[in-house]
């Protein structure tokens, strides 16, 4: 990664550029705190992700999220190009 990073640099605005830092160490520097890095990266943080205890859940949601997401598009005509923020967050006028 740190040698991929530099031959973006033409590509990006100066600004941004100039926020990256990839030759120090987060935890030195201050900008994570160990408690929140895994300990696998140097931090403290013992989480262990088990994907059977998450999975259902997530997959529930999902399944809520896009049946709300039909719904409301539905309620706008159901036409194909309507604005996608219409049905993201709930506002059902349609500019049809």
């Amino acid at each position: 990664m740190s040698a991929f990073i530099p031959l973006t640099y033409p590509f990006m605005d100066p600004k941004t550029a100039a926020k990256i830092n990839i030759e120090q160490d987060p935890l030195q520097q201050g900008t994570i705190d160990a408690q929140n890095l895994i300990r696998e990266w140097g931090g403290e943080n013992t989480f262990s992700f088990k994907h059977p205890d998450y999975y259902n859940e997530l997959k529930a949601m999902h399944a809520r999220v896009m049946a709300e997401r039909l719904a409301r598009w539905q309620a706008l005509g159901g036409m194909v190009g309507e604005d996608e923020f219409k049905f993201f967050e709930g506002e059902v006028q349609s500019s049809s």
